[in-house]
């Protein structure tokens, strides 16, 4: 999916991207009409971007802005209106994005495919039938030129017939979309809190003790470059270490749940058809669930800071991204779901084609019972009149 930062940061005004300073409001919602409508017609293929919060001008300088968050309406109420207004149907989407500490708002007309797309009704002053086309940075009405250039394009593709078939790919684990859930064992901070806690009760124990108020002194830090060990700390300190261990410890627990804890999850295509389904774009949509925890990225194993020991070339080494960091896939957070996108390419026919090119790691907490969630699935084609939509149903299961 494209870098929403990228095109805040880099890219200019075209014929798939246009800025706006302010919040499309109620009063000039003919303006949003008009703007999708001409992204929807325009000759390029693919998503296009609409970015609030930013002041592009002619020469190409820009002014990050960004928007107050509580202006923007929800996504249903910007949907409604293009479905209301414009036909054929456009997948219109609107979210929020950070960026340096400001808020964008972002308007994505999902792949418009379908074209051309024109006013179904007058709205205000807009009038029944009306079509505009995205040209570079300027909207203009459609014309009888570009009308013979989108159904030539049409009529020259042959439209995707088939079905396709969807299910999780099988591992030791995962078969007949159902999971085999094992129960999540102690993490570090888990193993180190108990530690400390059971330092804590033998210090407190020993406090009338005059032979405990005698600290053993600390290995002098730069002889083994390592922490103090946990019993020749005080009670205070040791105290204070009980509040954080989390915190410390968050980099070896999310390695361990990465490396040990986590379900390696990939979605295997089967087109069924005789036909390619053309520069095939597949999204996906996670439900949030209280036992789901999806990671963001593989986690790698902490290196000691460099030292005489452990020089800073063995700790640069150590942390080098490979193949499955690069490509590991990226998602965003919605309200009630974790959204990807993979662009595959040609899905071939009785091929199986997986999603990702690195699985996604997902974490099972608390599953103490057979269990179902559905991931919902779009699928977009260059030769599909319209997309596929479909649900797979997912069973974890407790390990025996």
């Amino acid at each position: 999916m494209i870098s929403i930062d990228d095109l805040i940061l880099y890219e200019n005004e075209n014929s798939a991207l246009d800025f706006k300073k302010t919040v499309y409001q109620k009063e000039n919602f003919h303006e949003l009409l008009l703007d999708v409508l001409a992204f929807a017609n325009a000759h390029n293929e693919g998503d296009k971007y609409i970015i609030l919060g930013v002041k592009h001008t002619n020469s190409n300088e820009r002014e990050l802005v960004g928007i107050n968050a509580t202006a923007l309406s929800d996504q249903s109420t910007y949907q409604q209106l293009v479905n209301s207004n414009i036909e054929p149907d456009i997948n219109l989407e609107c979210f929020l994005h950070s960026y340096d500490n400001k808020q964008y708002g972002v308007f994505r007309i999902v792949n418009p495919s379908d074209k051309p797309y024109v006013l179904k009704k007058d709205y205000g002053k807009l009038k029944k039938g009306t079509a505009l086309i995205r040209k570079g940075t300027l909207k203009m009405p459609l014309s009888r030129a570009d009308l013979d250039k989108i159904y030539n394009t049409k009529n020259s593709i042959e439209s995707f017939e088939g079905t396709i078939q969807i299910e999780l790919s099988k591992t030791e684990s995962i078969n007949n979309n159902q999971i085999v859930v094992q129960p999540l064992a102690e993490l570090p901070s888990d193993r180190a809190r108990a530690k400390i806690e059971r330092i804590i009760a033998v210090k407190r124990k020993e406090v009338n003790n005059e032979t405990a108020r005698i600290v053993i002194p600390p290995i002098p830090k730069f002889i083994f470059d390592s922490p103090t060990p946990y019993e020749n700390r005080t009670l205070e300190t040791l105290e204070e270490n009980l509040k954080s261990v989390r915190e410390t410890y968050f980099d070896d627990d999310m390695f361990e749940l990465s490396s040990k804890h986590s379900q390696k999850i990939n979605i295997n295509l089967l087109n069924k058809g005789n036909q390619y389904l053309e520069d095939c774009t597949v999204q996906l949509f996670f439900p949030k669930l209280e036992e789901l925890f999806l990671l963001d990225k593989i986690y790698k194993e902490p290196q000691p800071e460099p030292s005489v020991i452990t020089p800073s070339y063995l700790s640069i080494v150590a942390n080098s991204a490979s193949y499955d960091d690069i490509h590991y896939p990226d998602f965003s957070k919605r309200e009630d779901c974790y959204f990807f996108e993979s662009n595959i390419g040609d899905l071939k026919h009785n091929l199986p084609t997986e999603v990702f090119s690195v699985p996604l790691r997902l974490v099972f907490i608390g599953v103490s019972a057979s269990k179902e969630f559905t991931i919902k699935i779009k699928i977009f084609g260059k030769n599909l009149v319209e997309s596929i939509e479909d649900e797979l149903k997912v069973t974890l299961l407790q390990s025996t």
